[in-house]
């Protein structure tokens, strides 16, 4: 059937199983990682994953394990997200709302159900046009007819849920574009501030400025191979010949790659050390491993779909 089973790279053995259980059929039902991550996956009557455990490796000998559950509405559709409690947090779920044509139109908290997000409004092209967020934020949104860009955003804050509640603007922002959808002006509305972009023939960002032109707040200069030579705010760039997208120095500061083109070295802004620098390495697949700093050592561990599934963090 051409699944993957078995893999074995530097780090170890990855494995995948399939079809033991019920509901199963045609279904991945474990993995495990060279990290010793393994991940269990349980099917419903429909052959819809319900309930998904992942083990991690704890002290020696021991492991700890998390499961995220899953339940369906009877249309199919995904009705709850149950995440599991941490050692600093109570567990955690969310459910979803639809309307009749499979729309999602709300997120809510099971055991309160506070809404903690509402679609309110829609246009013709089903674009979302005022939504509602659980701090009492609404945010409505109009767009370019002709072409569906986005043409103004306004947020709203309600100060209580009281009937003779007050509704203060947060923000107000308008947009213009080019002929090429490049954005042209975005003005600030409570700030009367009005941003102006001006991109070159091939559609880079160039200039930027407060107001209609003046001196550039922000410049930006590109070599014949798109790469940023020069900002304004931060310096010069300088690439690595071998790589002709990677950038060597910027602002005085090094970096510095591996054979696959990933970032081994990279500057950090650290108070007092000017010089200060981060140093990195990967995986088999091309995920950070380890990074490791002044302040301290970060380091990752993967499932078997090389998906994140630890960070650990000593600080120096």
């Amino acid at each position: 059937m051409g699944r993957p089973t078995v893999h074995q790279d530097v780090d170890g053995l990855t494995q995948w199983t399939y079809d033991e259980g019920p509901h199963a059929v045609g279904k991945l039902v474990r993995m495990s990682s060279p990290d010793g991550v393994i991940v269990h996956v349980d099917y419903d009557e429909a052959g819809r994953p319900w309930r998904e455990t992942t083990e991690l490796p704890g002290p020696p000998g021991g492991s700890e394990s998390f499961a995220i559950r899953r339940a369906y509405n009877a249309r199919g559709e995904l009705r709850r997200v149950a995440y599991p409690a941490t050692d600093d947090d109570a567990p955690f779920g969310v459910d979803y709302r639809y309307d009749d044509y499979g729309h999602l139109t709300a997120v809510e908290e099971p055991a309160t159900s506070r809404e903690l997000w509402r679609w309110e409004e829609a246009d013709a092209a089903n674009r979302i046009t005022r939504e509602r967020f659980a701090n009492r934020v609404t945010t409505s949104r109009k767009y370019v007819p002709a072409t569906g860009l986005l043409d103004e955003s306004t947020t709203t804050w309600r100060t209580s849920s009281l009937p003779k509640s007050l509704f203060i603007t947060r923000q107000r922002l308008s947009y213009r574009y080019d002929e090429n959808r490049n954005v042209e002006r975005r003005t600030d509305h409570l700030q009367g501030l009005t941003e102006t972009f001006h991109y070159d023939e091939l559609d880079r960002l160039e200039n930027v400025y407060l107001g209609e032109g003046g001196t550039p707040l922000y410049h930006y200069e590109y070599d014949d191979f798109g790469n940023i030579t020069h900002k304004s705010d931060v310096g010069s760039y300088e690439y690595d010949g071998d790589r002709p997208h990677a950038v060597r120095r910027a602002n005085g500061k090094s970096y510095a790659y591996d054979e696959n083109g990933n970032q081994i070295v990279r500057p950090l802004d650290v108070r007092g050390a000017s010089n200060a620098s981060a140093t990195i390495t990967y995986t088999p697949f091309d995920k950070p491993r380890r990074i490791e700093a002044e302040h301290g050592v970060t380091t990752y561990e993967y499932d078997g779909d090389r998906q994140r599934a630890r960070r650990a963090t000593e600080k120096a």
